[in-house]
Formats: C-alpha cells, structure tokens, sequence
C-alpha cells in the first residue's frame, strides 16, 4: 500500500486514479456537513469579518496577551468583527484589538473582510454583436 500516494513519472493509470478518488472521497465524507453548511450561509451582507492569516490564533477573554485563552481558531477561519479596541501591546507595537462574539484577537493576525456576493448572472451578455465576454 506504500505507492498508493506514489505519482508515477509517466502518468496516472486508471486504478491509481480510483485510489486516490476514492481517498478523497472518504476525507470529504468525515468532514461534518454541519461545517459546510454554517460556511455556505448565515453570513450577514454587507457586514464586516475578520480572516485568519497566520496559522493559530488565540481569541482571548480580554484584549491582553496574558489573559486567558478561549478558543483557538486557524488558518482561514472567519470571526465576526463587533469592534477594535486598544488593549495591551503583546510587544509587537501595536495595542489594537478585534472584539469577537467570543472574545478578543490581536488585530494584526486578522485580515478585514466584508460579505458581498455577487450577482447571479443569468445569462452571458452581447458584446459586439456575440453572446460571451471574450
């Protein structure tokens, strides 16, 4: 079973195909679809969130790098933004915090991000005379 992760120089054959669609599958398949669906909706438009941008985050009980740690959250994990607020520095110069429903993140590992989708577009539009953008 050790090739099984083994790409072959020349290409991939049919049932090393199989092996790894099936591999995949199976990780997909222990991935709670609760997870999926609170990341497919229940994202408020317009409003402002907060991406993770280094590896692990704390989210602390107040804005100070020696409080407690609540929860710790990853990479690409998206928070609701309530506020920043300026708290103690964790020696990196900055003092500002994000506040959570949760609690508070240092606000340099937090990329700012709103929610807004775009428009379902129905069909391609004419230009210059053709259906289609190119």
């Amino acid at each position: 079973m050790g090739d099984v992760m083994e790409l072959p120089e020349k290409g991939l054959t049919r049932r090393q195909f199989l092996k790894f669609s099936v591999a995949a599958m199976g990780t997909l398949a222990m991935t709670p679809w609760k997870y999926w669906s609170q990341m497919a909706s229940g994202w408020e438009e317009g409003a402002k969130y907060g991406r993770v941008c280094l590896g692990k985050v704390n989210i602390r009980a107040k804005p100070d790098p020696n409080a407690a740690t609540v929860k710790e959250i990853y990479d690409d994990a998206v928070v609701v933004w309530l506020r920043e607020v300026v708290g103690n520095s964790p020696g990196y110069g900055s003092r500002r915090w994000v506040e959570t429903p949760d609690g508070y993140i240092y606000s340099p590992r937090l990329q700012p991000v709103y929610n807004h989708p775009n428009k379902v577009v129905s069909e391609l539009p004419v230009v210059n005379g053709e259906r289609g953008m190119w």
